[in-house]
């Protein structure tokens, strides 16, 4: 509610007939520029990666999140585990 409010600040001084297709465009173009650069940013699902076989890169990335001092092998056994579980249960 409060960025919409924002937008028709920006937006009041513009004609009309235009204001609504910049407003409509801006709610398309800012979510992909969000997405689009979070790629860049955020680090890949340590669960993906061992469901994958990477467990290195999924050790590298959990160890990241915890703390390059912390032990993962923990978390790294309930995702297996996890895995394991949804691959069973699939194939029942």
């Amino acid at each position: 509610i409060v960025i919409g409010f924002c937008m028709g600040l920006v937006f009041y001084s513009v004609n009309v007939d235009v204001s609504w297709r910049y407003m409509i465009s801006l709610g398309a173009i800012m979510p992909c520029i969000v997405i689009f650069s979070s790629i860049f940013i955020m680090a890949e699902s340590p669960r993906w990666l061992m469901a994958k076989g990477d467990t290195v890169q999924a050790e590298n990335v959990l160890k990241e999140i915890y703390g390059r001092d912390s032990d993962v092998t923990i978390v790294m056994r309930e995702i297996e585990d996890a895995i394991e579980r949804e691959e069973l249960a699939g194939n029942m």
